[in-house]
């Protein structure tokens, strides 16, 4: 048995059509937020193992310089964090996903606003994940360029005696667009619960409260259908 009949979508007025629209396209950019948060959940930067014959580079690399965060333990940590954001922003929006269902299929006033409140606490979440993700991205290919030119001038032609950083600096490069896609996520899930939310107030705020508790405007009889007096035995 289907979830909506086509004649019953058909037969929706347009905002809750929409609200089915988004039932369908929230769980597919959650599930793409889950499988982009698992994947910088996962990524490993290579073994302080790999760099012994560097060991000057291996104790930046592996313990730091005195006075920042060793290089490692930032990129163990940082595509972790906002992996746990995307998974977190994935699994909510699905969770809207069901709640637009619901407003269509129910048309209760209590999942709109339910919906729009999440909604709305991940408009400015996933806006402002957006924005920091582009900025650490940006960070990531600063420090790639800067590897990539200290990997040409200190080295020189000693750079198989070092081979291990040559797969880390182009290991560290592919990454970047992982935080590319992952920013890009967040900003089209801004774009599509801001949609939702507009979508929400214009239904709690401008439709009849008989449309938006029940779906439709209550019907009224016609004279012709009203009964006057004691019906004729």
């Amino acid at each position: 048995m289907t979830l909506m009949r086509s004649k019953t979508f058909k037969e929706l007025p347009w905002q809750y059509k929409v609200f089915v629209c988004f039932a369908g396209v929230k769980p597919l950019l959650g599930l793409a937020l889950f499988i982009q948060g698992i994947i910088m959940i996962t990524y490993s930067p290579p073994p302080c193992e790999d760099f012994d014959k560097c060991p000057w580079f291996a104790q930046w690399y592996c313990q730091g310089d005195g006075t920042n965060e060793a290089f490692r333990d930032t990129l163990d940590r940082v595509p972790a964090n906002y992996g746990i954001c995307g998974l977190a922003l994935g699994l909510g929006v699905m969770a809207t996903g069901a709640c637009s269902f619901l407003a269509a299929r129910k048309r209760q006033r209590r999942w709109m606003v339910v919906q729009m409140i999440i909604d709305m606490a991940m408009c400015g979440t996933s806006a402002i994940l957006g924005l920091l993700c582009f900025g650490e991205a940006a960070n990531l290919e600063n420090s790639c360029e800067a590897l990539k030119e200290l990997q040409a001038g200190v080295f020189g032609n000693s750079v198989m005696a070092c081979d291990g950083i040559s797969q880390m600096i182009q290991d560290l490069c592919d990454f970047v667009s992982s935080f590319h896609t992952l920013a890009i996520l967040f900003l089209v899930l801004f774009a599509g619960v801001l949609a939702a939310s507009i979508l929400d107030c214009m239904v709690l705020c401008c439709c009849s409260p008989e449309f938006v508790a029940t779906g439709a405007p209550q019907s009224v009889k016609t004279p012709e259908e009203a009964v006057v007096g004691t019906p004729v035995q």
